[in-house]
C-alpha cells in the first residue's frame, strides 16, 4: 500500500521518469531490478518501516550497481508510532 501511494505522489509531482518505486524485500530483489539499458540507478532508499534493516542492507550491498548510494530512514520511536499504522493494530 505504501508503495502504491508513493507511486501516486511521484506521478503527481511529475518526476515518475526520474524515480522508480520497487515493492519487494531483500529476498525478491536482484541486480536486474536496478540495472536496465536505459536507467542508471544512483540511489536506493530503504523504507523506514522495512525490517530487518541489517539483512536488507547486507543484501543490497551485494546486488547494488557500482557507485550506487544506499539510504535508509530511522525514525525515533515516537514518530515511528505515528507513521506505522500497524503499531496500533
Amino acid at each position: 500500500m505504501s508503495a502504491d501511494l508513493s507511486k501516486e505522489v511521484i506521478k503527481k509531482l511529475g518526476v515518475s521518469e526520474d524515480i522508480s518505486i520497487l515493492n519487494g524485500n531483500h529476498f525478491s530483489l536482484s541486480t536486474g531490478d536496478f540495472i536496465t539499458p536505459d536507467v542508471s540507478t544512483r540511489v536506493i532508499m530503504i523504507a523506514a518501516q522495512a525490517e530487518p534493516k541489517e539483512e536488507i542492507l547486507a543484501h543490497l550491498l551485494k546486488i547494488a550497481p557500482a557507485g550506487c548510494k544506499i539510504s535508509y530512514r530511522i525514525y525515533e520511536k515516537g514518530l515511528m508510532k505515528l507513521l506505522n499504522r500497524d503499531f496500533f493494530a
